[in-house]
């Protein structure tokens, strides 16, 4: 909590919470659009505005400047006089972290204008005290001006936004100067060139269109000591992008060198000229759509003239779907008889996956990777894609920062868990198709291979501002009629050279209607037991440990091993498919759910009931949410807890989950499955490494059950485990 921020707030909602024209803000202490928002109001009402918003648009800018036609200035030290909007900019400041030196006043002395000048100096700009209508508006907003280096700014990217504040403004407005490169700045970038072709500030609207790609200039190295202006706006934006050339208006070597490998990267024509390709390329995502390409992606089933002409227009590369379809009729899928047009054509093949991805919710539950990822091997296996091939999974719409977190990222993590498993024999690796943010954290991620990358959405925020990512494999830049026997909408696509496609497919046979739906069941059941797999490891922890090693049936894997002087505990985990019986000895539960998804009453008692004799509190609680999490996940089936004695000083702990009804929609289908974790724990003499259990001193019960927890849940308490023993009356047994 800053306390400034909290007098803001309180001051704001003290001076105007009777007005019926302000919406009082959250007395929180911390800076965000509600207060911006309320300070944004506060103003409109000192402007006698009597319909006010929550933006400072061209209304409030014309009241401003019609009240303070040269700026709001620094008082005199004698001038006692009053105003509010002074508390406005006292607020705003200490909202964006500067230091007025008081409280919220009425005034505008000395310290409010140090703090001013300070302002200034960050945006680039310098000069007096006096707030002028570009100063107001960026105090009134979520604009920093200060390097966010914890978020990625950069130093250099900082230079160029001031630079761009003190020579541009007037073009531009004021532009954050964070050191990120972003939507706000590459808008700026863009605006700059069109001041540099001639256009007004009122007409450089910062969008890319065909008036200002017809007014490019091409630069080079024997002309650019003409055109200085234009070498430092390529020379801006390629350091804002990763490439770091010497900041100035100069064609040097280094500069050369850089453009050249931006050329190269972006697998446009290396001329080491600034052309229209270079200049479209450096500015918008989708660069210059008249240019060439060598793949190609369409929702159209192929026949053998459309092949052709593809091939005959230059293209070596066609993306294709692997299901789905186009409305509500009209297949989208790679056919078998599709496979040989394309191979007759001479062309390759990029396999695609999306049946939806194109609207957040379908993200919105991660276990849809799970189900994309079962379903997408099947297809490409079916058709004969043949191993190691790459195959896209699509973010077709523009996540924000929240949404890829929370959404995007879990879903292509279970798309690769399912990927590194044993159910992928034929080692398809995963590919991701979306924004360039979207492609690169993903990829960051592990999660994909390669990127084909959604740049024709060039107003995309995850596209504005971002650099093509390093792994991309296909560029999709430009959609348009093809002209063949039918016409069919067709998408260029840029070609790295990392992906080569699929030339070559595996020799299968077509399959009937009823083969093909046998073939769904079995994927469906299959869908449904790697789920329930995954919904009990998941709970305790081990979903990463199974990403790393896969998992297959009626086989015991090990998970982890935790290795100590006193103790060692080896996790292993064993999934049938078949129902067994659980020990007479465990503890068992039986899963219940209410019709929100939640536990049913019985079911939570019998897991506190189950639970509730584990000594150790904080054991206790991890091992009963655990257990919880569990039957919560996996919505049906059976929990067994057991304990038994393997030697002297080893002792096994196993959580048993069951289900005989994985498919309950299907009511003639019956298919089981056990996922057995086990815990096996082995004590040691710290000194000799030898057992410090006797035979009536093994470890029985709720004793064990309380060590797990905390070393599972807890791992960097391990140390302490032997004074815990203590309290359990086993400290004797211990050497």
């Amino acid at each position: 909590m800053d306390q400034m921020v909290l007098e803001t707030q309180k001051w704001l909602n003290g001076t105007y919470g009777k007005d019926p024209r302000y919406d009082k803000v959250e007395e929180s202490g911390h800076t965000g659009w509600n207060t911006i928002n309320g300070l944004i109001v506060a103003l409109q009402i000192e402007l006698g505005i009597q319909q006010t918003a929550t933006n400072f648009g061209a209304g409030t800018t014309r009241k401003f400047n019609e009240k303070f036609p040269n700026g709001i200035k620094q008082q005199a030290d004698n001038d006692k006089s009053k105003n509010n909007v002074y508390s406005i900019i006292q607020g705003a400041l200490w909202c964006k972290g500067y230091s007025t030196g008081s409280h919220i006043t009425q005034n505008f002395y000395g310290g409010t204008g140090a703090a001013i000048r300070e302002l200034k100096d960050d945006m680039g700009i310098g000069g007096s005290s006096t707030v002028t209508i570009d100063v107001m508006k960026a105090l009134l907003s979520m604009q920093q001006f200060v390097l966010l280096k914890s978020y990625g700014g950069k130093d250099s990217v900082r230079n160029i936004q001031k630079t761009i504040n003190q020579n541009y403004k007037k073009y531009t407005g004021i532009i954050p100067c964070d050191g990120l490169y972003g939507r706000e700045m590459n808008t700026a970038l863009i605006q700059i060139l069109q001041s540099l072709e001639g256009y007004s500030p009122e007409d450089a609207t910062g969008y890319f269109g065909n008036g200002t790609k017809s007014k490019l200039k091409k630069i080079t190295s024997s002309n650019a000591s003409s055109y200085g202006n234009w070498v430092w706006l390529a020379k801006a934006t390629l350091n804002c992008i990763g490439y770091m050339c010497v900041q100035n208006n100069s064609w040097d070597n280094n500069f050369e060198s850089n453009l050249s490998m931006f050329q190269d990267e972006y697998k446009i024509p290396v001329t080491k000229q600034i052309d229209t390709n270079t200049w479209m390329a450096l500015l918008t995502s989708k660069g210059n759509s008249d240019r060439p390409a060598k793949a190609c992606d369409c929702a159209t089933v192929l026949n053998s003239q459309q092949a052709k002409d593809l091939k005959n227009a230059g293209y070596q590369f066609v993306g294709r779907y692997l299901t789905g379809y186009v409305g509500q009729a009209t297949s989208k899928a790679l056919t078998l008889d599709e496979i040989k047009n394309i191979k007759n054509a001479g062309l390759s093949v990029f396999p695609i996956y999306q049946d939806g991805g194109y609207y957040s919710e379908y993200f919105a539950n991660a276990n849809q990777g799970t189900v994309d990822a079962q379903i997408a091997i099947s297809a490409a296996k079916r058709i004969g894609i043949p191993y190691g091939s790459t195959i896209y999974f699509a973010v077709d719409f523009d996540a924000y920062g929240y949404q890829l977190e929370s959404m995007i990222l879990p879903y292509f993590k279970k798309i690769s868990l399912i990927f590194n498993s044993i159910e992928n024999d034929k080692k398809y690796k995963v590919g991701v198709y979306g924004p360039r943010l979207i492609c690169s954290k993903v990829s960051d991620a592990g999660y994909a291979k390669f990127s084909f990358v959604a740049d024709m959405s060039t107003g995309f925020s995850g596209n504005l501002g971002y650099p093509i990512p390093k792994n991309w494999a296909f560029d999709q830049f430009y959609e348009f009629s093809f002209k063949s026997s039918p016409n069919f909408d067709l998408d260029k696509d840029a070609y790295s050279g990392r992906d080569k496609g699929v030339a070559e497919f595996d020799s299968v046979t077509s399959m009937t209607e009823d083969e093909i739906e046998k073939e769904n069941l079995k994927n469906k059941i299959s869908i449904a037991r790697t789920q329930f797999v995954y919904n009990v490891v998941e709970p305790l922890g081990l979903l990463s440990k199974l990403t790393s090693v896969g998992f297959a049936y009626n086989k015991e894997i090990v998970l982890n091993n935790i290795e100590t002087p006193n103790m060692n505990i080896k996790t292993s985990m064993e999934t049938l498919t078949e129902l067994i019986t659980a020990p007479k000895d465990s503890y068992n539960i039986s899963i219940e759910l209410n019709s929100d998804g939640t536990l049913s009453a019985a079911c939570e008692n019998k897991i506190s009931k189950v639970t509730k004799d584990i000594r150790i509190k904080k054991g206790g609680e991890m091992i009963k949410n655990a257990i919880s999490n569990i039957a919560t996940s996996v919505k049906a089936g059976d929990i067994a807890l057991t304990t038994k004695a393997m030697s002297p000083n080893q002792m096994e702990f196993a959580i048993e989950v069951m289900s005989k009804d994985l498919l309950p929609t299907l009511g003639d289908v019956d298919e089981y499955v056990t996922v057995i974790i086990k815990y096996l724990i082995t004590f040691y003499d710290s000194k000799v490494k030898k057992p410090v259990f006797s035979e009536d001193g093994v470890l029985i019960g709720v004793a064990v059950i309380g060590i797990l927890a905390i070393c599972i849940f807890v791992p960097e308490s391990i140390p302490v485990i032997l004074e815990w023993l203590g309290t359990l009356g086993l400290a004797g047994a211990v050497a």
